[in-house]
């Protein structure tokens, strides 16, 4: 997908078949009754890592992000596919570009919400593509290490730019005719040869093929999975579904990779924004996750031409397809996996079945393409149903709440509504209830160090909240709090990461002496807007403390970042809650240090009497001045040019060189 004129071509393909094979279950008038679907918790199928849209050619406002994004309110789309602009040519970084940046926005704000980002390159740069007799744009082998060198670097500056990836996809559409085409054995060997290395260093995965359509996608497969070393490059095979049937390829969970759907629209009723549209996008996932067992489904764009997009033409108005993609997305969460269900109870109905990852909930994805409401019986096997709720999308509906449905027997009967995609939320088992707040391990004694991950015990809400679901380094705690390893080995350090503005962390803490006390820490960013406050007992005692980059999130650096008069602020001895709220995305904390500061700080003596710039910062990492001196002249030349500052100690930094002072 990509320009307009491939609309007229072959976007049809995948309609005709479709539209054959629905057009009579729109319409059809099913008996009031229908046979009982059976749900099975014992049998796990695929896990689903998600689902999304692609922001190509995109502009997206506040409202928009919120519909769908937003976990509460919105959709709750968990991925999103940007896509790589090769416009800024091959003498600058492809970053640049304006449609890139503009990407990077989108990127920032979805993120917000807990979405994460992938990437796909449509074409290299001009200078590096060839246009052979067949018409086909073709990329010049000869430029490979290039292109490869040049998506790496792509790669490493959106994560400097605050946007770090989830993977990067060798080619959008191989076998396409408008962008970049390339054989299964052009594919393997771009990747095997070049890509793939390049990438390595990277640490972001590489997504292939991206296919056109199912015609001939085995090919295509067989050449990435029949090669070991391109295949250890691949973790997640993708296609896109414009043209023929989805199949089942049960050979990639074999080789232990990620089955991903990464575009396709509805084109049967595609000038329809209401549920005949919608219906047909419900299809379209329903028989990917439950035929083609695919982990990860996307919509093709958010706005598009030809009434093509999630959202009406140049407008926030979301189609029902938004909707009924929520009816997935907001339910089906990363992490949750297919579970056994009677996929086509009665004429006109289909449903799906998935589990949360803690097994506490199910939700039922139930489809009804019949123009009269239908009476659906479900049994629920191996579980202990506690409550359950029906969330409604259909002319009058957008993934509203409804009444609770009363259980009897481990079952229920639900009239599903008219032309409508319902889920069906079920919580299980009993609920354990959070244990009580307190400390992860023992009280932490004050001054003294806070290890970050050692955060409170008690859950979300009440000793932290983390904007998104599950822990994304996936190591030291089991929770939503997003913790990362320091390092390799069999004893790792651990610091907080994949951070987002809103999120906080309590600590449960003892101070033994209030006096000045200094705030210091160790930290990564590769960003230069991340920052944090401290509260103590729900009272701000800082002010917003910023932080540089240090390149990466893999580079750590010490800092003392700012001294609170404890007495000025009403901290008395005793325990406290202290907390720690993330004010400015994508820094990693591995500790602070709270130190009582009762020395005098001397200036430091260096060996160069060079005139040098300082930087000159107040306590909370606000640059406040700028000075040149001679490093033995600096506090004179401080007091000279701190006339108009307050009292307190400031941080003097140069390129070479920093110090702190009193005034």
């Amino acid at each position: 997908m990509g320009c307009l004129d491939k609309y007229k071509t072959r976007k049809g393909v995948a309609s005709l078949s479709f539209a054959a094979l629905f057009a009579a279950t729109l319409s059809a008038v099913v008996p009031a009754n229908a046979a009982t679907a059976t749900i099975d918790i014992n049998t796990k199928l695929q896990k689903i890592s998600g689902f999304g849209a692609s922001s190509a050619w995109n502009s997206i406002n506040d409202v928009e992000n919120n519909i769908l994004f937003d976990t509460t309110t919105g959709a709750g789309l968990s991925l999103l596919r940007l896509r790589v602009d090769e416009s800024a040519g091959t003498s600058k970084k492809l970053i640049s570009s304006g449609s890139n940046q503009e990407q990077i926005k989108i990127a920032k704000n979805a993120m917000k919400k807990g979405a994460k980002i992938w990437a796909t390159p449509w074409a290299p740069p001009a200078d590096w593509q060839t246009h052979p007799a067949t018409g086909k744009h073709t990329f010049n082998m000869d430029y490979a290490p290039q292109w490869a060198a040049k998506l790496a670097e792509y790669v490493e500056d959106m994560k400097a730019a605050g946007v770090p990836l989830i993977a990067l996809s060798a080619q959008n559409e191989p076998d396409g005719d408008n962008f970049n085409y390339m054989t299964p054995e052009v594919i393997r060997n771009w990747i095997k040869n070049h890509l793939g290395p390049a990438m390595k260093n990277t640490g972001v995965p590489i997504m292939a093929p991206e296919k056109v359509n199912w015609c001939g996608f085995k090919n295509y497969l067989d050449a990435i999975l029949g090669d070991q070393t391109t295949a250890d490059y691949v973790p997640i095979i993708a296609i896109h579904e414009y043209g023929c049937s989805p199949a089942a390829y049960p050979k990639i969970a074999a080789a232990g990779k990620e089955f991903w759907q990464t575009e396709i629209y509805e084109s049967i009723n595609v000038e329809d924004a209401g549920m005949n549209s919608a219906l047909n996008t419900a299809k379209l996932i329903h028989e990917a996750l439950v035929i083609a067992n695919v982990n990860a489904w996307h919509y093709w764009w958010i706005h598009g031409g030809h009434a093509t997009g999630l959202f009406l033409n140049n407008s926030s108005a979301p189609t029902k397809r938004v909707w009924i993609m929520g009816n997935y997305s907001r339910f089906v969460r990363p992490g949750y996996k297919r579970i056994e269900a009677t996929t086509a109870p009665t004429s006109g109905v289909t449903l799906s079945a998935y589990v949360s990852e803690k097994e506490d909930k199910i939700s039922i994805v139930v489809i009804n393409t019949n123009s009269t409401a239908t009476n659906q019986t479900f049994l629920l096997k191996n579980v202990e149903p506690k409550k359950i709720t029906p969330w409604v999308t259909d002319a009058n509906n957008d993934l509203k709440a409804q009444s609770d449905i009363s259980i009897s027997n481990n079952g229920f009967t639900y009239n599903i509504p008219a032309k409508s995609v319902t889920t069906i939320v079920i919580q299980i088992g009993e609920v354990e209830p959070p244990p009580p707040p307190g400390p992860y391990d023992k009280v932490i004694s004050l001054p003294g160090k806070i290890e970050i991950e050692n955060y409170d015990i008690g859950g979300e809400g009440v000793s932290y909240h983390d904007n998104d679901y599950g822990n994304s380094g996936n190591v030291y705690r089991e929770n939503d709090v997003d913790i990362v390893a320091i390092g390799s080995g069999t004893n790792p350090a651990y610091a907080i990461g994949y951070t987002n503005a809103g999120e906080w962390l309590n600590y449960t803490v003892n101070f033994e002496t209030v006096a000045n006390m200094e705030i210091s820490g160790n930290f990564s960013s590769g960003s230069d807007t991340s920052s944090f406050q401290l509260l103590i007992d729900d009272k701000p005692v800082t002010d917003t403390i910023f932080v540089e980059s240090t390149g990466d999130w893999d580079t750590y650096q010490e800092k003392s970042f700012a001294v609170i008069d404890m007495n000025a602020k009403g901290i008395t001895k005793g325990e406290h809650t202290l907390k720690l709220l993330i004010t400015g995305s994508y820094i990693n904390l591995d500790w602070l240090k709270i130190s009582e500061k009762t020395e005098v700080i001397k200036a430091q003596h260096f060996a160069t009497e060079t005139v040098m710039e300082y930087k000159v910062f107040d306590m909370q990492g606000i640059l406040v001045t700028t000075i040149k001196a001679r490093p033995s002249e600096i506090r004179e030349i401080f007091k000279q040019n701190s006339t108009s500052l307050s009292q307190g100690t400031y941080l003097l930094k140069s390129r070479s060189n920093t110090t702190l002072i009193k005034k």
